[in-house]
């Protein structure tokens, strides 16, 4: 369930797609998600999709590096069983390249968050 790629939504909280993009941390458990928001609100950001690059993407995509966030890895069964989460298709590998390149290279992605 819980892996690199692995993509997932919110429930009652719109349709952003999240990704899975870190092992879980060995020392805190936790994992980095990043979100999967409106391109059109991200103009200047380099790492866009389009419907062909996920089956839960509808149109243009950006990732929104000022919404990175660590989660523990523990608390995604409790999230599904409590109907919060819905886990979705996992990303293809380029997709996840693309993502974890463009993390690496941004200068506004945290030291920390570059660790993962």
């Amino acid at each position: 369930m819980i892996h690199i790629g692995a993509t997932f939504v919110l429930c009652g909280e719109g349709n952003h797609l999240r990704v899975i993009v870190s092992n879980p941390d060995p020392q805190t458990g936790q994992v980095l998600v990043c979100n999967v928001t409106d391109a059109a609100r991200h103009p200047d950001c380099a790492c866009v999709f389009t419907s062909s690059d996920h089956p839960r993407i509808t149109k243009p995509s950006a990732i929104a590096v000022n919404r990175l966030t660590e989660l523990p890895s523990s608390g995604f069964q409790t999230a599904l069983l409590r109907n919060q989460i819905v886990f979705r298709e996992d990303c293809s590998e380029a997709m996840l390249e693309k993502i974890v390149k463009f993390l690496l290279d941004h200068d506004d992605v945290s030291p920390k968050h570059k660790r993962y």
